[in-house]
């Protein structure tokens, strides 16, 4: 297996840790999430931690590390908890270990959240299944608006208006998209955002409103809302771990993680709508894209979606086919 980039001293910290409460006959589940702050995602793990901890009377705990506080890189959670160093991981960057869970990420594939609700059940079974091979079990997930276009100082009223700006994007497949619509892809660091686009480094970001775009609303001058891709994030834990649970905390673990990470898809995109007005408040002149542009985007990503999927296996492929025939494209 992979190593992971964990420090000796993280380790032992985690397996003292876990020591410990075995002695007193308590389970605590290492949760490492990839949020460096307490934002909405953070604050419901842990509203979720005190229920499991109050419907188990104190049996099982969930002990919440934000990132950073370990020396375990957010690309390296699954594989920590495989290893069982974590016991549940806040899953984001998992393209290389669960390649069909890519699927609900490929640009202008998806492009509501009924499309990305009847995707996302569809490719369930494989997802679970790959997951299912490194000794993890999926607890649920959680996911984002689209990302949309937010710009600095470039007016954006259509998909022509891309043609030739600069735009931060946060995949390779959303970096495809920008280049097929005329545009430049970058990749920046967040902490380079800012400067990047105060200097017209880059002309824009591909973010939404509840992630980059409300932490930039002080350069943000433009929004142009086409849905271009979706990025979620799946709660995963070891299985060995969650299998030793007694058989009733097992099951208000499950219930539990299901019913918070349901309700937290729901609160992002009520946050979402509630910066877009602030932001608009504050200036920002948003633009809706036409049903020609849609059309434009789709068609010129259709092409990739197939040679995507053959590249990472049958398995995404046959996925794949099964959504393109439920969504009709």
């Amino acid at each position: 297996m992979k190593a992971t980039n964990v420090s000796r001293g993280a380790a032992v910290i985690v397996l003292c840790s876990v020591l410990s409460t075995m002695a007193a006959a308590v389970e605590t589940l290492n949760l490492y999430t990839g949020n460096a702050s307490q934002n909405t995602a953070v604050r419901e793990l842990q509203a979720a931690g005190m229920e499991i901890a109050k419907r188990t009377e104190g049996r099982v705990n969930l002990r919440i590390h934000l990132a950073g506080s370990l020396q375990i890189q957010v690309p390296d959670i699954n594989q920590a908890v495989s290893d069982n160093i974590l016991q549940i991981g806040d899953d984001q960057q998992f393209a290389s270990a669960v390649p069909v869970a890519g699927i609900l990420r490929l640009p202008a594939l998806l492009r509501s959240r009924e499309e990305f609700e009847r995707a996302a059940e569809i490719i369930k079974p494989y997802v679970e299944a790959q997951y299912s091979k490194r000794n993890l079990l999926v607890l649920g997930t959680y996911y984002y608006p689209p990302l949309l276009v937010f710009s600095a100082k470039r007016k954006v009223d259509s998909l022509a208006d891309l043609k030739g700006m600069k735009i931060r994007t946060l995949s390779p497949e959303s970096s495809e998209w920008v280049k097929r619509v005329g545009g430049s892809p970058v990749t920046l660091s967040f902490p380079e955002l800012a400067p990047a686009l105060d200097r017209t480094t880059i002309d824009a970001v591909l973010t939404t409103a509840s992630g980059a775009g409300w932490a930039l609303r002080d350069l943000i001058k433009y929004n142009y809302r086409l849905s271009i891709a979706f990025s979620q994030v799946y709660e995963v834990i070891n299985k060995s771990t969650n299998d030793k649970l007694d058989p009733t905390d097992r099951k208000v673990l499950a219930e539990v993680f299901d019913q918070t990470l349901r309700g937290l898809t729901q609160k992002i995109a009520v946050d979402d709508v509630t910066l877009t007005q602030r932001m608009k408040e504050m200036g920002m002149q948003i633009s809706e894209p036409t049903a020609e542009d849609d059309a434009r985007s789709q068609t010129a990503m259709s092409t990739f979606w197939d040679g995507w999927a053959k590249d990472r296996g049958p398995v995404v492929v046959e996925a794949l086919a099964k959504v393109r025939t439920a969504l009709g494209r």
